[in-house]
């Protein structure tokens, strides 16, 4: 019994150095040495390369220009507003059952937390601060909001 237990972890050591020296040897190969061949390739016939396939690298000053003359987030503030104009409601009747004061941040300045409904979204606003084309928050109080929209103001409690 006792001589197969030491055949057995004899077994198991020599397993267990063969898988390190394996993930040992796979760690240090530099590069990726999978084979990858084109159909021209692998029938032996010569590839014909344009100068279109051949990779070059530039310095930093041939991109400098287009970094500095790029609006980098121009693109997704105006979808944002394009989907806000498009779903935003555009009557008094549909802003009244639409939004909701969800909160009051009682920071200095205060913030009121309005939900609207339809758009599920959450607008975190300051007094004097405009949201959905045209509301604009008149006042904030402990438990209730003041806002203005198309000239008439429009009151939310908690």
């Amino acid at each position: 019994m006792i001589l197969n237990i030491n055949f057995l972890h004899k077994f198991l050591l020599i397993g267990l150095i063969l898988t390190v020296s394996y993930v040992a040897y796979t760690l240090t190969l530099p590069g990726d040495y999978s084979p990858t061949l084109t159909a021209s390739q692998a029938a032996g016939r010569p590839v014909n390369m344009n100068k279109t396939d051949i990779k070059t690298t530039k310095d930093y000053g041939s991109f400098i220009n287009d970094i500095q003359t790029r609006e980098v987030f121009a693109a997704g503030f105006q979808e944002q507003t394009a989907v806000q104009t498009k779903e935003a409601d555009k009557t008094l009747s549909s802003l009244k059952r639409n939004l909701k004061l969800v909160g009051v941040i009682k920071d200095t300045p205060k913030t009121a937390v309005i939900e609207h409904t339809g758009l599920q979204r959450s607008f975190y606003l300051k007094q004097g601060q405009s949201f959905l084309e045209g509301i604009v928050v008149e006042k904030i109080a402990e438990d209730f909001v003041v806002l203005k929209f198309q000239g008439e103001h429009i009151e939310f409690y908690l």
